[in-house]
């Protein structure tokens, strides 16, 4: 099972360290088996960055009283941001069909059909599917976990907890190597919109989408990771900082139980990230770091958050050995939210939106 759905508390994490035989940061660094790029990091980083992820929840717990209070005020929203939450006037598979000119000619001047334009290649059927002897020969060391089929993948959702659950394709395509791009092209000019839309005109210091890859480095901690691009802003005296980062993967790379989770690999990428991020001083949040994290038309959001005396200690700490929770690199995240529904792109605007208040704060003490 994936770190990510295992490890829970102190507790599960000392025992699963002791059954690995997991090392601390300090002996993984003088060891063959330290990787200095975050995105070669595998469960052996995990347990020497001493990494806890709670069970995922429909709303960041760190912001979930500000998101009920903004819902209460989502009557003052601009009739843009409400838009966008409406969605496309097609369905999803009326919108897959179509090509990109042709949403464009639908929408005419609303600036929102390029959202739904990009939109549309991530919900075309794909091709069908190999079968499973096929993946099989294809991908050998493929385990068991990992695998699903179209018809039994699910991605579990706000809604989908409660009572339905949307099924989603899982397989090789001949274009999913593009998939990525698409993915980094939708999620941008959706988060673009509702900071266009959400802040006023005369804000001094606007939270803004940075485009392109950005690499989060410390010397002392000898690693390095890249994001796909991210939410920045700059403070009274000109510095920039990093408000949320963006991650982008072109598929689900772990099945378990029919839903997708996030692998151990990518969970070490994460954490690399939100690391380097930390150990360099430029999250506008200190020693927290929110990443979002988007494959396809699915969107989560993760918040790596550490203490002091984490950041003072924890590499020479045995990864065996309970300690308080105050020793541990904490993940709070939610659900997946499906971008082709009205309520899962309700909650990627709340979050969004709440980020930027979050990020204010900060900027105007």
């Amino acid at each position: 099972m994936a770190f990510y759905d295992t490890v829970r508390n102190p507790r599960d994490f000392s025992r699963k360290a002791s059954d690995e035989s997991a090392k601390s940061f300090q002996n993984l660094l003088g060891s063959g088996q330290w990787k200095t790029a975050g995105s070669s990091w595998g469960v052996e980083h995990l347990f020497a960055c001493r990494v806890i992820c709670s069970k995922p929840t429909s709303i960041l717990p760190v912001i979930k009283a500000t998101v009920d209070a903004l819902r209460m005020q989502r009557n003052e929203w601009d009739p843009v941001i409400k838009k966008i939450i409406q969605g496309p006037n097609e369905g999803k598979s009326t919108l897959g069909s179509m090509l990109g000119e042709e949403v464009l000619q639908l929408y005419n001047n609303d600036t929102l059909g390029h959202i739904w334009t990009a939109l549309s290649p991530l919900v075309k059927p794909e091709p069908v599917p190999m079968s499973d002897r096929q993946l099989r020969e294809r991908n050998p060391s493929q385990s068991a976990e990992s695998q699903g089929s179209p018809e039994s993948l699910q991605i579990s959702t706000p809604s989908a907890t409660e009572s339905n659950a949307s099924s989603i394709g899982y397989y090789e395509a001949e274009w999913a190597p593009r998939l990525k791009a698409l993915t980094v092209e939708f999620v941008s000019l959706f988060i673009r919109h509702v900071l266009a839309f959400c802040q006023p005109r005369d804000k001094v210091s606007k939270i803004t989408y940075r485009h392109g890859q950005m690499e989060h480095k410390s010397d002392a901690l000898r690693l390095f990771a890249i994001d796909d691009a991210g939410l920045q802003v700059s403070n009274q005296d000109g510095r920039v900082f990093q408000v949320a980062l963006l991650e982008a993967e072109r598929t689900f790379q772990t099945i378990r139980n029919g839903r997708p989770t996030i692998s151990d690999g990518l969970l070490g990428q994460l954490a690399g990230e939100a690391l380097g991020t930390i150990a360099s001083g430029s999250s506008i949040f200190r020693n927290k770091v929110f990443i979002i994290l988007a494959i396809k038309h699915f969107v989560k959001f993760l918040e790596f958050s550490v203490s002091e005396q984490f950041m003072s200690q924890f590499k020479t700490r045995n990864p065996a050995d309970r300690e308080n929770w105050d020793t541990y690199l904490l993940v709070d995240s939610t659900e997946w939210f499906d971008a082709t529904s009205i309520q899962g792109r309700g909650y990627i605007v709340s979050h969004v939106m709440v980020l930027v208040e979050c990020a204010d704060d900060v900027v105007s003490r």
